[in-house]
């Protein structure tokens, strides 16, 4: 009998507490949170730069190890000037908010994403819109400059390059990563450079007007990774942030609304050097044994009309499965649904919330039939 277990926190239900997964073939499951932010102030950026720090606290609180905030989250996207303030005035505030956040991710131990504008030093472009990657001790592991600017920003915005470094995959604690931001993700030209390259994780950083984590669909599938999609919500973006597992198939959402939104993604237990094929660390955990059974991993995990929840994982023949769910970690689970057959290579279930907010897929051998 082989038992295997895969956590999912429930994205309409209760937050706040980490899922703990056991180590898989070199993986570990690390807890990720997203914010879908509503920028407060196009013309400082105090109100914003408070608000957020204190969103990141609450997830670290959590036990969240990556935190991912959107794209430009302090900042409006047009006009050029609005009374005495313009964008240039608003990018020189980037050093200040940089060595903030850097220090706000080491003291927190936990690694942070955020977007900014940064000034470009050109007279007539002169700001780069910007992703920043903290590990968990403050250094900057990686920086991405948006290679596409859109419309309403083309006018102020420099476009990034390769020859500056961005859409470069870099080493972290957690694998290797790469960024994108928005319209860098219209099309396949940046997702296959990244995935030549070698992803364990892809983040997607957006302020769009409807798409979150659809905007990483393309770069997971084609890196065999996982993904982070944060979009900003309100002033004209309509959030829909979500985590997107190897296959493409979204893992966990959020519609509407200012949120914090959770997962655990399974990610290297250390730094990966050098570059290669796609797939990292999960897809050689996949693959390892061609005669071994298929890895047990969640796939998707969404919220259903009413109370509902929908389960999706990968299943193997001769195998049942049991569903359980939790309201409180520490109180520990309670069986959902049990003896669910396997329907290879995919399983999904969907039933009732009634307040939890954990579920374990829990793996069983198929009984022997009977003589």
């Amino acid at each position: 009998m082989r038992i295997g277990t895969c956590v999912v926190c429930a994205a309409c239900a209760v937050f706040g507490l980490r899922a703990a997964v056991p180590a898989v073939d070199g993986a570990t499951a690390v807890t990720c949170a997203l914010i879908q932010y509503t920028y407060q102030s196009g013309n400082a950026i105090r109100p914003d730069d408070e608000r957020l720090e204190g969103m990141i606290r609450e997830a670290a609180a959590n036990g969240a190890q990556i935190i991912v905030a959107p794209e430009t989250y302090f900042y409006r996207e047009e006009p050029w000037r609005e009374g005495r303030v313009s964008m240039r005035l608003l990018a020189w505030g980037f050093p200040l908010l940089s060595d903030r956040f850097s220090a706000l991710a080491a003291e927190l131990n936990a690694a942070i994403v955020i977007g900014l504008r940064e000034p470009s030093y050109s007279f007539i472009e002169p700001t780069y819109n910007t992703a920043l990657f903290f590990g968990p001790d403050g250094t900057l592991c990686g920086k991405h400059r948006k290679m596409r600017p859109g419309i309403a920003e083309d006018p102020y915005t420099k476009a990034g390059s390769t020859a500056l470094g961005d859409a470069r995959v870099f080493a972290t604690p957690y694998g290797r990563v790469g960024m994108l931001i928005c319209k860098d993700m219209m099309d396949d030209q940046w997702s296959d450079h990244l995935a030549s390259q070698g992803m364990d994780l892809f983040i997607g950083i957006s302020a769009d007007q409807s798409e979150g984590w659809q905007k990483v669909v393309d770069g997971c599938r084609r890196a065999s990774c996982y993904g982070i999609g944060a979009n900003q919500y309100g002033n004209g973006c309509g959030g829909n942030s979500g985590f997107v597992g190897p296959g493409g198939g979204v893992i966990a959402s959020v519609g509407a609304g200012e949120r914090i939104l959770y997962a655990s993604l399974l990610l290297p237990s250390s730094p990966r050097e050098g570059r290669g094929g796609a797939g990292g660390g999960f897809r050689a955990a996949e693959t390892a044994g061609a005669q071994a059974p298929a890895q047990l991993r969640l796939v998707r995990a969404v919220p259903a009309a009413g109370n509902g929840m929908v389960l999706c994982w990968t299943s193997a023949s001769n195998r049942t499965y049991t569903i359980e769910a939790s309201a409180d970690l520490k109180a520990g689970f309670t069986a959902a649904a049990v003896g669910i057959p396997a329907t290879p290579p995919l399983n999904t279930w969907t039933g009732v919330v009634d307040g939890a907010g954990f579920f374990r897929v829990r793996e069983d051998a198929a009984p022997l039939p009977e003589p």
